[in-house]
C-alpha cells in the first residue's frame, strides 16, 4: 500500500463519507445505511483477487485441453 494513502484510508475509516440528497434516500429506501465505509482488513482484497485467479485458471486449462484436444490434420483441412 501506498504510504501517501494510508493517513486518508484511517481518516475515511474513522469518518466515513455520508451521502446525502436524492442518493440518500435511495439508500434509505433500499434498506442500506447511507454511508461509504472503508477498512483495511486483508481479507477485503485477497477474496477477490483469489476468485479471479481460480477462474482464470480454470479457464486457461479448458483452452490447453481444446487446444491439446485438437488434431492439427483435422484441424488444417477445416
Amino acid at each position: 500500500m501506498n504510504l501517501i494513502s494510508i493517513p486518508l484510508i484511517l481518516y475515511l475509516i474513522h469518518y466515513p463519507i455520508q451521502i446525502t440528497w436524492t442518493m440518500r434516500e435511495t439508500f434509505l429506501q433500499m434498506g442500506f445505511e447511507p454511508v461509504i465505509l472503508f477498512s483495511l482488513k486483508p481479507y477485503v482484497f485477497y477474496t477477490p483477487v483469489i476468485i479471479i485467479f481460480i477462474i482464470t485458471l480454470f479457464v486457461s486449462l479448458y483452452i490447453f485441453y481444446a487446444i491439446f484436444k485438437l488434431k492439427a490434420r483435422e484441424a488444417i483441412n477445416g
